[in-house]
């Protein structure tokens, strides 16, 4: 199947599979659940979370993995880390369908969702809501010969209408089929996720997807200055430094953490209403990726209000290639993920081996343009707000987030620690 059939069809009518792992205990002699189907009752007292409700928990727990993964990969560099949460959690969603329950729950909880139902109710009803002519996203399952679906998933994959392929992974020519469909999701922005064969490969969960859009308010070109950086070692560039005239914007500024340092932030508005791209940073000096812990939820695009104030912000462009296992080992998964029976219905000896993630984002004047890439590969063992004038300038260590406003889904999101490079 083609990459715009899927997007036109399977992707927006697999509901449930894109983003709700579902958590029914049910795997007698290998037979796993769909993840389209409903999740298991489980504590009647707890109420699905439904609309606005759904939206904000979505919200928290995206900015509660992006943050969690920004902070892991950065490991208190000043490097820069550029991620896609959403991306991350469709792939992981993928292999979900072929979990066991343990597994199920581990990568729910991994997602950022303090309660495994609760997680699922409120991805469930955010599914309908992903199609945008500024956002599309694709999604495949790749089996190998060696490991085709067996007859307990195949029910489920066509039912729910989730793209799947038999392909052999281990040859060249297999490979560069992955990657070609990648390249065609994002539109050219991501040219590979695999770039090699893999020879013990036996399954790989794909998710790919792509944003454009131009900004509300646009910065006027000739506002654009070079202007000096200051990145986290302490060293100064210059950077193209966009500008956006006194009005009243979305800011937030706020002393937090126990150095009760200053961070200020702004969300800025896509023309299409629905997305926006936050971007926090600190009133003094530099902060390490650890620092922007206390307003970590800030990316979620919570408690910002309108202020009279003026922006600068840098052009910038940021690219990222990261395998995410240690990380999401990090923040939970590890133990699930390492049970012999973890992916028990992809076939015996089945494990989630690497999480192999590309991103790019690019922000100029008129808008911004994003992609992101994931592919988890299983190969087979042996058997507040203050009312006074804002003016805020980027010119040190900043953290972002490109988010969905009507899901809360975030797309990118990343830190920059050093003079940004420019888009072109």
């Amino acid at each position: 199947m083609d990459v715009v059939g899927i997007m036109n069809t399977s992707v927006l009518r697999r509901t449930a599979v894109l983003f709700v792992p579902v958590l029914a205990a049910a795997a007698i002699a290998g037979a796993v659940l769909p993840a389209a189907a409903e999740p298991a009752s489980g504590n009647a007292a707890e109420a699905p979370a439904s609309g606005e409700a759904a939206r904000a928990l979505v919200a928290a727990a995206q900015a509660k993995l992006a943050f969690g993964l920004i902070e892991k990969v950065a490991a208190g560099s000043g490097d820069d880390v550029t991620l896609s949460p959403a991306s991350l959690a469709s792939a992981l969603d993928l292999v979900n369908i072929g979990a066991d329950p343990a597994m199920k729950a581990a990568i729910i909880r991994v997602l950022g969702f303090e309660k495994v139902e609760a997680g699922v109710a409120a991805l469930a009803d955010v599914r309908d809501r992903l199609g945008s002519d500024s956002f599309t996203f694709a999604d495949k399952l790749v089996f190998a010969p060696s490991h085709p679906p067996s007859k307990f998933l195949l029910p489920g994959l066509e039912k729910y209408h989730d793209p799947y392929e038999v392909i052999d992974l281990s040859t060249p020519e297999g490979a560069r089929k992955v990657d070609d469909w990648v390249k065609e999701a994002t539109k050219g922005k991501i040219p590979e996720i695999l770039g090699a064969p893999l020879p013990k490969g036996s399954l790989a969960a794909l998710n790919a997807l792509h944003f454009k859009s131009k900004w509300e308010t646009p910065f006027d070109p000739k506002s654009t200055q070079q202007t000096a950086f200051t990145g986290l070692d302490g060293k100064s560039a210059d950077v193209a430094m966009m500008r956006l005239a006194r009005g009243n914007r979305a800011f937030r500024q706020e002393k937090a953490g126990h150095k009760d340092r200053e961070f200020v932030a702004v969300d800025l508005p896509f023309s299409d209403h629905r997305f926006s791209l936050v971007v926090a940073t600190t009133t003094a000096k530099p902060a390490a990726v650890r620092e922007f812990a206390p307003v970590a939820e800030w990316l979620s695009g919570t408690g910002f209000a309108p202020h009279p104030g003026e922006l600068s912000l840098p052009r910038f462009s940021a690219a990222g290639h990261e395998d995410l296992l240690k990380p999401l080992d990090a923040l939970g998964l590890e133990k699930a993920r390492k049970s012999p029976d973890a992916l028990a219905a992809f076939g015996e000896g089945v494990e989630l081996s690497q999480v192999t993630q590309r991103t790019v984002i690019e922000v100029n004047e008129e808008g911004a343009e994003a992609a992101a890439a994931t592919a988890a590969i299983a190969t087979t063992r042996a058997l507040g707000g203050d009312d006074s004038f804002i003016r805020m300038v980027v010119d040190k260590p900043f953290v972002y987030a490109l988010r969905d406003r009507t899901t809360g889904l975030i797309l990118v999101a990343g830190y920059v620690g050093r003079p940004p490079k420019a888009t072109s």
